[in-house]
């Protein structure tokens, strides 16, 4: 509901102001008031401040209502169609960690509880300072990920160590990936912006985080 309001509430002002003013012309109320004294400007000036104001109203939703009511059906949907375990596959996924870092993993694979080739970027004022790469992830539980075939890169002093096995705790788990990949809309509007920001600095492609904050 909170999405649709969103999309409607322009087009429902739109469409009462011009048919307000229609109403006023047809009347002949504008001719009337003019020769009163009064300008256009005046004349303007209540729906002026009512555009502002169902601007400001449709921001607000959309930044706080949308997000959250989406996250809240995508959950329903995939209990219903009883998907709790998700898809078998999802290719290029990408999320911030608890300490603020970017992940990708390559391919998810939500059945199996472990994802292939993952990339991880630590950043510190913007600026990239490490980079952890696997080959491989197993989900363990409670946001904790064990990665192997690991390459650890110190982006400063540019030296690289081999492990084959790190455990490192994202944060997040399967069902929270899954959810993040079926609505790409399940973001405030700042979130939204911080995060393309973020990730051009980055050198990701954010052009669908584009199309979706316009």
């Amino acid at each position: 509901l909170p999405l649709y309001g969103v999309r409607v509430l322009p087009i429902a002002t739109l469409i009462g102001t011009m048919l307000t003013l229609s109403k006023f012309s047809e009347s002949n109320e504008l001719t009337v008031a003019r020769a009163l004294g009064i300008s256009t400007y005046r004349f303007s000036a209540p729906l002026l401040v009512l555009a502002a104001l169902a601007s400001l109203l449709s921001v607000g939703i959309q930044d706080r209502l949308v997000p959250e009511g989406l996250r809240k059906a995508t959950e329903v949907a995939l209990k219903a169609h009883k998907e709790a375990k998700g898809p078998e596959r999802l290719p290029g996924v990408w999320f911030k960690d608890k300490k603020g870092d970017f992940v990708f993993f390559w391919e998810l694979l939500p059945r199996k509880k472990e994802a292939e080739k993952v990339s991880l970027i630590e950043v510190k004022n913007f600026q990239p300072v490490k980079r952890v790469d696997a080959f491989k992830a197993d989900y363990r539980g409670k946001g904790e990920w064990e990665l192997k075939g690991v390459f650890v890169r110190n982006l400063k002093n540019l030296q690289t160590k081999e492990f084959k096995v790190l455990n490192y705790p994202l944060g997040v788990g399967i069902k929270d990936l899954i959810l993040s990949t079926y609505n790409p809309e399940t973001m405030g509007l700042w979130e939204l912006f911080v995060s393309i920001k973020q990730l051009k600095k980055l050198n990701y492609d954010t052009q669908c985080l584009q199309v979706e904050f316009y």
